[in-house]
């Protein structure tokens, strides 16, 4: 019986040895798999991790950078084309309109869109009064339920009993308590 518990420990800590042994293996590589995965998803998708992404390739509508290196619109269409044409002409010639179109192909917003507020100040403020509620409703069933009642030493009763005691004692009669007490005419100094 004894041989067999000493060859059963044995194979326990042999296995947990090779588990750990693969674990050590596994875990650089799930590593590496995961932050390569994420990475393409940042880059947008398209097939290249986001470290090979030429950042001055990339369309970005910024306030502090407002104009960008690349167009916003990178194939133009047939009409859009027709009116990139007509631009090479006179611009007295275009019309509101048509200058609207070709800045819509260099841009996808106007620094006034930009810099408009987008409302995102109720997301958060709603989502941290529903984490201040969720936390005090938390609080309020531990309490109610979870904690358990003060000790008696914490009531008033109990302290000023405790203070009582303490100069009856002359505890401390230097600098604590009691160098407080006057005890002739049973009153505080």
């Amino acid at each position: 019986s004894l041989a067999e518990d000493r060859h059963f420990d044995r194979r326990l800590a042999r296995r947990r040895k090779v588990m750990t042994h693969q674990l050590m293996r596994a875990v650089p590589r799930l590593v590496a798999r995961r932050a390569f995965s994420t990475s393409i998803v940042r880059a947008g998708g398209g097939g290249l991790p986001a470290w090979q992404v030429d950042p001055k390739t990339v369309y970005e509508d910024r306030p502090d950078y407002p104009m960008p290196n690349v167009p916003y619109v990178s194939e133009l269409s047939d009409t859009q084309k027709a009116l990139k044409a007509k631009e090479a002409g006179d611009w007295k010639s275009l019309s509101e309109e048509e200058l609207k179109q070709l800045y819509r192909i260099k841009f996808h917003k106007t620094l006034a869109e930009i810099e408009a507020p987008t409302g995102e100040w109720k997301t958060v403020t709603g989502g941290t009064c529903l984490i201040i509620a969720l936390t005090l409703g938390l609080y309020i069933i531990q309490k109610k339920f979870a904690m358990p009642d003060m000790p008696h030493t914490c009531t008033y009763e109990y302290q000023e009993q405790a203070v009582k005691k303490q100069l009856q004692m002359r505890n401390n009669p230097v600098e604590g308590i009691a160098s407080k007490w006057d005890y002739e005419n049973n009153k505080w100094k």
